[in-house]
């Protein structure tokens, strides 16, 4: 993981938990509120997609990335559909870090090290071994469902965190790799098998299409109809995103996550991100000034 990775991590946008320790209190029993259908739940994941124009936050980060831990505070601005904005000021109100991501491209100044980047999603995801955009950044700042397409094929059942949507190829793919006991689908940390599983995931590559190679799964609460969890993974690019959502709050008549904890990597490298928000405000004017000082230096790799 190289230092591009790092800063990107460090900076806390890509999305945020250590999951493996974060569980949400389990006031509902599993199957003690009503069964619905699953074309009741594809309607129910987009009603409860947030709605905004613009979303203004105060975050405070925590970080884990290559074995280092890293704590900050920060600014996030976002214009749907245009843009995201973050300011990062780890002490004393002090900007160190600035990053504009829009639909095409991503800039950042360091002004520690009195340097600046601009590049592409392409160029960024092969730093970062990930397959993000700024549609797939959004849903994962403010909670939406990250990359939920309703034409897909759906299955549903009642689970302890709220209703589970998933994809009708999640079992197939989870029975492949070899997890057919893990409910939550993404590659496993533990890579001591890993040329097992490169090997089935190379057969699955032969027999299914690129989009059969992609498993989705979605977490509902029971009441609210909110997103509580996303697993997205990706066997092509051996990528998977793991999110937990908690600590809701009603900003204009909407509910925005508190806190959002997230995992991403593959079988080698993860980083884990831990965001919680304070001051949400949306449909407010957002500025999102970003110059580059003439002495920078530009990073080219």
């Amino acid at each position: 993981m190289n230092s591009f990775w790092w800063r990107i991590a460090w900076l806390g946008i890509l999305p945020m938990v250590l999951l493996m320790s974060c569980r949400s209190k389990r006031d509902v029993a599993v199957r003690d509120f009503p069964a619905k259908s699953t074309q009741e739940l594809v309607d129910w994941i987009q009603q409860g997609a947030a709605e905004y124009e613009s979303f203004n936050a105060k975050v405070s980060a925590d970080v884990r990335a290559e074995g280092r831990n890293n704590s900050f505070r920060a600014t996030l601005r976002i214009r749907r559909d245009s843009a995201i904005w973050v300011s990062v000021s780890p002490a004393l109100g002090i900007e160190v870090f600035r990053l504009l991501c829009t639909q095409d491209s991503v800039k950042y100044i360091d002004k520690i090290k009195n340097k600046y980047f601009i590049g592409t999603y392409q160029k960024l995801n092969e730093l970062t071994n990930s397959d993000l955009s700024l549609a797939g950044l959004e849903d994962i700042l403010v909670g939406n469902p990250l990359y939920f397409l309703p034409e897909l094929r759906y299955r549903s059942r009642n689970d302890d965190l709220g209703y589970m949507l998933a994809t009708r190829n999640a079992n197939r793919i989870r029975r492949a790799v070899g997890m057919g006991g893990q409910e939550a689908l993404e590659l496993p940390l533990d890579t001591t098998g890993e040329s097992q599983i490169e090997r089935r995931i190379m057969r699955l590559q032969d027999r299914l299409d690129e989009d059969d190679l992609i498993a989705r799964q979605y977490w509902l609460h029971h009441e609210t109809g909110k997103v509580v969890q996303t697993v997205f993974t990706d066997l092509l690019s051996e990528i998977f995103l793991r999110a937990f959502y908690s600590d809701h709050e009603e900003v204009s008549g909407q509910l925005f996550p508190g806190r959002i904890d997230l995992t991403l990597g593959n079988t080698q490298e993860q980083a884990t991100f831990r965001l919680s928000y304070s001051r949400m405000r949306i449909n407010e004017p957002v500025s999102m000034p970003f110059s580059i000082p003439d002495k920078y230096e530009q990073v080219v790799n």
